[in-house]
């Protein structure tokens, strides 16, 4: 598996999300780099790391959607929780021994980066706009809805 490279599309317009972001790739990428190496220990520690930092930048992330009044904050919400409950089912079954790291590392590359591009960037003009005008309308949340129907 191959490690992500960050480049200019992930980047969502809201400093304190790109910059969690950016570490949350870093974190994948050494991951996974400990995972290819046979570096068993590495790399539990760093899922250990990464799982207990996803869980804090979703909360960030679901206190910045609150905070603007995101008409679509509880869908979001549920999104992370879906992702951060299989990321704990993941922990624990490392907790009681078991080597996930082969099974994490492709479920968190395609779930980061289609987190990323997809709901992250949808919400990000609505946040954005808020921020700039103090207003609670925008036209991100759109193409958030029109995901449900596909």
């Amino acid at each position: 598996m191959s490690n992500i490279n960050w480049t200019d599309d992930l980047n969502i317009g809201i400093e304190s999300i790109d910059e969690q972001h950016r570490h949350i790739v870093s974190l994948f990428n050494e991951l996974n780099d400990a995972h290819i190496h046979g570096e068993i220990n590495v790399a539990n520690k760093l899922l250990t790391e990464l799982i207990e930092f996803k869980v804090f930048h979703c909360a960030h992330e679901e206190d910045l959607l609150k905070q603007s009044g995101f008409p679509l904050y509880k869908m979001h919400k549920l999104s992370h929780e879906l992702i951060i409950n299989q990321c704990l089912v993941l922990h624990q079954r490392a907790e009681n021994g078991e080597y996930v790291v082969k099974e994490a590392v492709p479920f968190l590359r395609a779930t980061l980066v289609s987190h990323i591009k997809g709901e992250d960037a949808d919400y990000a003009i609505y946040v954005r706009q808020s921020q700039r005008s103090g207003q609670k309308e925008g036209r991100g949340w759109f193409s958030s809805l029109k995901r449900l129907f596909r």
